[in-house]
């Protein structure tokens, strides 16, 4: 079994233009070591760049980490997590059209949190995804235990990850899946259903404007 975190912002993050993740290549090389995790997915907004830089980087340093590209895309429903991709999806498309060409490029569509700031359920049901994000760090377990319910309810895959925008909070909520360590064989046991998922809540607010004040002055050097 492997354990991925399938859900992980970088500093190539943007959104509304803004960057919104402090997380260097570094921080994911250190945070994967702590937390013995055998590999990521790079799910930037609306971007492939930090993704596809992270495998090359992991490459030329000989680095053991499995790294799964993918984009967290805005479609005009909500948001989706491609999964596998190597081709950007521009945001902004109906949602159809989004999963139409996840899968046309070799891609699995995973519906993030669709509890909050997600498609939601109706869409779940109405569209045809390959799984559910039922664990994300980020929200009340209220949101993750619906998100559960409804992967149960129609049988599809279930997935989990930190959706960490700080380096600590990487490997927060993860995937175990039952896959060789390779890109390929992972994304098919996840379209399978092969996948354990695992947890904890990360972000009370307190906590959450305190980081956000740290990654402003850490992020000053790359604007």
């Amino acid at each position: 079994m492997l354990k991925l975190d399938l859900h992980i912002h970088t500093i190539y993050s943007k959104v509304l233009n803004l960057l919104d993740s402090s997380i260097t290549f570094e921080d994911i090389i250190s945070q994967a070591r702590e937390k013995k995790l055998n590999g990521v997915a790079i799910t930037d907004h609306n971007s492939l760049k930090g993704a596809m830089k992270f495998k090359k980087y992991v490459r030329r340093k000989d680095i053991k980490l499995l790294v799964i590209p993918g984009e967290e895309i805005k479609t005009r429903e909500g948001d989706v997590l491609a999964l596998g991709v190597e081709r950007e999806i521009k945001p902004g498309l109906d949602l159809g059209e989004t999963l139409d060409l996840i899968k046309k490029y070799g891609g699995i569509s995973i519906a993030a949190h669709p509890y909050l700031r997600g498609i939601g359920e109706g869409n779940v049901r109405r569209y045809k995804f390959d799984g559910i994000e039922v664990y994300n760090s980020n929200l009340p377990l209220k949101h993750n235990l619906k998100a559960y319910s409804l992967s149960e309810e129609l049988g599809l895959s279930k997935t989990a990850g930190s959706d960490a925008h700080f380096p600590k909070y990487i490997g927060a909520a993860f995937t175990l899946v039952e896959s060789d360590l390779d890109a390929d064989s992972v994304i098919e046991a996840i379209r399978k259903g092969k996948t354990r998922v695992f947890g904890k809540n990360t972000t009370p607010l307190g906590a959450l404007v305190k980081e956000v004040e740290r990654a402003f002055f850490k992020l000053r050097s790359f604007i």
